[in-house]
């Protein structure tokens, strides 16, 4: 194991993977009725959205001082 990667580093993993992987099975279909009910624009609003809600919590959880 890498320095500093421990049993948390697994529990991490293992806590997302339920999510992570509902996600990607849910997207292509969300991103289908998006498309088709509110057009392009909407879309890419909600895809913009989500990529700055992501990018806010890695930041945030990034922040924190080293253990």
């Amino acid at each position: 194991m890498a320095a500093g990667l421990g049993a948390s580093t697994t529990a991490v993993t293992g806590a997302l993977t339920a999510p992570v992987t509902t996600a990607k099975a849910a997207a292509p279909l969300l991103a289908a009725v998006l498309l088709a009910y509110g057009g392009y624009h909407l879309l890419l609003a909600a895809v913009t959205s989500a990529c700055l809600l992501a990018a806010t919590a890695m930041r945030s959880v990034g922040s924190g001082s080293p253990r």
